[in-house]
């Protein structure tokens, strides 16, 4: 498959640098959605990726949005850093952060990342700032769905065949596979990254 540019966005973006150093929370069922929540996400989802629509324990979001849509669904700020993180200051070219959820009875305990800006010259609210990046693994435990019922378990060449990316957006080597889908305005994007021992999903990032 040809890597092209891919290498170089994904570079440039950071994106395989997000989360690294934070500990694991997984779910008990390392986050792999059910069949009954799958079958309830899939007509809000639709079928095409590249609408940046996900299922994120439960709640349906299009990509991109407000930090305080999930702040109201219950997701908390790194208490370790929540204080500092409430209002972002003017001209703050990029601030990475974490968000955690505590389980239920449907959903474990799950954690993602994302990095905001404020380029203005006012300082503002991090629930008022869209986020800049989103990454969620299924190393920390949330229950991701995709449009086509897509989740942690599916297969690289099951994603391929759901969404049948151009040879160009797909990175398929020994030591790193991905695809990149973008929206329709060509200005957002999901990366899609697979472990390369077991070809399924293991973590998606938005930017």
């Amino acid at each position: 498959m040809k890597k092209m540019k891919i290498i170089a966005l994904a570079l440039a973006t950071g994106l395989l640098a997000v989360g690294c150093s934070a500990g694991t929370d997984t779910a008990s069922n390392g986050g792999v959605a059910t069949a009954e929540q799958i079958e309830a996400a899939t007509s809000e989802l639709g079928t095409d990726i590249t609408e940046l629509k996900f299922s994120l324990n439960g709640t349906i979001y299009q990509y991109p949005f407000y930090v305080q849509a999930m702040l109201d669904d219950g997701w908390a700020l790194d208490k370790s850093v929540a204080s500092e993180l409430e209002t972002m200051p003017a001209n703050t070219i990029s601030t990475t952060f974490s968000l955690e959820k505590k389980g239920d009875s449907n959903y474990g305990k799950g954690r993602c990342y994302g990095t905001v800006s404020n380029l203005t010259t006012v300082d503002f609210p991090i629930g008022e700032l869209e986020f800049a990046t989103l990454e969620i693994s299924k190393e920390y435990g949330a229950t991701l769905i995709l449009p086509q019922g897509i989740t942690w378990d599916s297969t690289f060449d099951e994603v391929v065949a759901a969404y049948q990316p151009s040879d160009d957006r797909i990175c398929d080597e020994a030591e790193a596979i991905y695809i990149i889908f973008t929206n329709e305005e060509n200005n957002k994007h999901i990366n899609l990254y697979f472990d390369t021992e077991t070809r399924t999903l293991s973590r998606v990032q938005f930017h």
